[in-house]
């Protein structure tokens, strides 16, 4: 079940082109402030900066790829409820 979750999710992040959503105008924000850091920061803190956005990347990432997977088998759970009904 893992694998077949794991491919489904593969999947569904190639083929969309935004998968969760459009970004917002606070994510556009965001960019803005990150591009307004790396202009400003001294070359020793844009290394530091870029390693600890690496890190936030992948965390979340990870967090994305969970709640799907938690989202999917809730709903096999409650079909299988409704089936029981």
């Amino acid at each position: 079940m893992e694998n077949i979750l794991e491919k489904l999710y593969e999947l569904h992040i190639k083929t969309e082109h935004y998968p969760f959503g459009i970004p917002s105008k606070e994510e556009t924000k965001e960019w803005a402030l990150y591009n307004e850091l790396q202009d400003k920061l001294s070359d020793e803190l844009k290394i530091i900066f870029v390693e600890y956005t690496n890190l936030c990347e992948l965390r979340h990432n990870s967090e994305k790829k969970a709640v799907y997977e938690y989202g999917f088998k809730t709903a096999i759970q409650l079909i299988a409820e409704a089936f029981k009904q």
